[in-house]
């Protein structure tokens, strides 16, 4: 009985457990005896601690990773953009804004571009012929055309050189002539006008074209101007021809037309609200046309000018002829002023088998000048 006391009395082996003493909540300590939670738990922290440092560096060291690569990607790129047609294009573009003419060099070569423009207009508009293919003898107007060629062209192409950096530069011509360069870009190229894209066809042998589309929000139709690019050794491309002179002449023109008749519907506009053309009548003696108009003042002031289109077509709707009158006698505000005009008509169908009477004559108000100087009028 003695012997089995004591072994009683250290049964208390749960409270020096560790294994009891994880679970704080289900092991109730006696009240001012120290718990083993605190030591016991001190273990995972330390080590939960290590791996959420070691996770952290890896998070830290992926992104450091990740961003240098990026960084260097971008970095290839814009190498790789810097280095492209595209680029020199938006260059070239960015330095006629800045009227920069030495930027403006570095992305185009003047005299080549120059060249190309002269050649393409002496190969359409030459009034001499080419000699023809597989010809014993080109002959003489071939020879001349050949020997005129190689005289004019180094004195053209330095002339168009100048045009296009006076144009850069936004100078006029230092001869004072009339800057074809400039007269076809504002024709192509409006106040509205964006690139639409920028195509590139690689050719090999450092080499490429590119078509520039530019498009505006009042025009049917895109223009697309084609161009030769030569790659240089470290600087990047150079534009070094304009390959479509022709067709861009062509759509120039058909561009110039309709701004022409958008202008001159503004100016109908307003000159009808200024005066009124009314009593057209026209009577025929032989081939003499007698006109006879009235014009009507609708403002609040004096017009002291005005001018009437005149124009003569057969009744098949061939053109025949214009005249243009004007009336200088002055239309107080709110008043009429009649006027009458005699035309002679021989000149005008000398050798055309078309009789006065069959004649077809339009009138329409072309200019009216106000007195406070005001001019208001259409385009020829």
């Amino acid at each position: 009985m003695v012997s089995k006391k004591p072994v009683k009395k250290i049964a208390a082996k749960p409270v020096v457990k560790p294994t009891p003493a994880v679970k704080p909540a289900s092991a109730p300590a006696a009240e001012g005896k120290p718990t083993f939670s605190k030591p016991v738990l001190s273990k995972p922290v330390v080590a939960n601690s290590g791996k959420k440092r070691s996770r952290r560096w890896w998070v830290l060291t992926s992104a450091v990773a990740i961003g240098a690569a990026a960084v260097l990607l971008c970095a290839l790129w814009w190498q790789a953009y810097r280095n492209s047609p595209e680029a020199a294009l938006r260059h070239a573009w960015a330095a006629v804004q800045t009227h920069d003419w030495a930027s403006f060099q570095q992305s185009v070569d003047s005299a080549a571009v120059a060249a190309s423009f002269v050649d393409q207009v002496l190969s359409e508009g030459s009034f001499l012929p080419a000699p023809e293919q597989g010809a014993e003898h080109p002959g003489l107007r071939s020879e001349l055309r050949a020997d005129l060629i190689t005289l004019l062209r180094p004195g053209l192409v330095a002339a168009v050189e100048q045009q296009i950096g006076a144009f850069v530069r936004d100078e006029a011509p230092s001869d004072g002539a009339v800057n074809i360069v400039r007269r076809l870009v504002n024709a192509l190229v409006a106040e509205q006008t964006t690139v639409h894209s920028v195509q590139v066809e690689p050719l090999g042998e450092g080499l490429a074209n590119a078509t520039v589309v530019l498009s505006h929000p009042n025009q049917p139709v895109n223009v697309a101007i084609n161009l030769k690019l030569r790659q240089l050794s470290a600087d990047g491309w150079q534009v070094v021809a304009l390959q479509n002179l022709g067709a861009l002449l062509t759509q120039a023109d058909a561009l110039e037309a309709e701004k022409v008749r958008l202008q001159n519907e503004v100016a109908r506009s307003e000159m009808a609200a200024l005066v009124r053309l009314r009593d057209f009548q026209k009577a025929q003696q032989g081939q003499t046309l007698l006109l006879r108009m009235a014009f009507d003042n609708l403002g609040s002031q004096a017009i002291t000018h005005v001018a009437v289109a005149v124009t003569i077509t057969a009744l098949d709707g061939q053109r025949l002829g214009y005249f243009r009158l004007v009336a200088d006698d002055g239309i107080a505000a709110q008043q009429t002023l009649e006027k009458a005009w005699t035309l002679n008509l021989q000149e005008l169908l000398a050798g055309k088998n078309i009789a006065a009477a069959e004649l077809v004559v339009n009138a329409e108000v072309a200019q009216v000048a106000l007195a406070d100087q005001t001019t208001l009028g259409l385009v020829d």
